[in-house]
């Protein structure tokens, strides 16, 4: 980034988002103060998302494996995030400790949920489609959504047998273009399949 945090917020059209992520890898920058700083005078939520912890876990195993604490080690990079907004008179954001390897542990799921919440109804729906199938979680949360869904497309084709309904108004085309996308949708339709099995090989 080479221009004020501000200025980058304006240039991206901030308005347009409903909140902003601020993700870091290591340890917590100027720079990334400086956004979220920004960030907080325009009014708009956001998340501190630090990844790579299984990488710290794995350091610090390797080189203290007598004294090596999994929940510790995780709550001192936590409280390095917040002490650097409390040092600044902030308040901390949420902040989400999470492996880009493994996303079914950590606080993945937390920080999934937190966004499904945040968002508009309007969006939310869209976002959790678009959730990755990787995890039981997400594969869950796909399946409430569709839920819904999958009851009104059984009652359209209910209402289609009917003797006084005409055969015209029941596309049978767009039901089974809805099972296919169900299909896409949870990956296991035959290209996905295909797919996973040439990666396990």
């Amino acid at each position: 980034m080479n221009f004020p945090p501000k200025d980058y917020l304006e240039k991206v059209k901030f308005q347009e988002y409903d909140f902003f992520i601020i993700v870091s890898a290591t340890r917590f920058t100027k720079l990334e103060l400086d956004l979220a700083k920004a960030i907080r005078i325009m009014k708009k939520n956001y998340y501190i998302v630090r990844t790579k912890v299984d990488m710290d876990l794995q350091n610090e195993k390797r080189s203290k494996p007598r004294v090596f604490d999994r929940e510790k080690i995780l709550e001192q990079i936590r409280s390095s995030y917040m002490n650097s907004f409390h040092d600044n008179n902030m308040n901390a954001p949420q902040i989400f400790l999470i492996s880009n390897h493994n996303l079914a542990d950590y606080d993945f799921p937390v920080l999934m949920d937190t966004l499904i919440e945040d968002l508009p109804n309007e969006k939310r729906h869209n976002f959790v489609l678009s959730l990755p199938n990787v995890m039981e979680a997400a594969i869950q949360r796909k399946y409430n959504v569709m839920k819904q869904f999958i009851w009104l497309e059984a009652f359209i084709q209910e209402v289609c047998t009917l003797p006084h309904v005409q055969r015209k108004a029941c596309d049978m085309e767009k039901l089974a273009a809805s099972l296919n996308f169900y299909q896409f949708l949870f990956g296991v339709d035959d290209t996905s399949l295909e797919s996973i099995a040439k990666d396990s090989q």
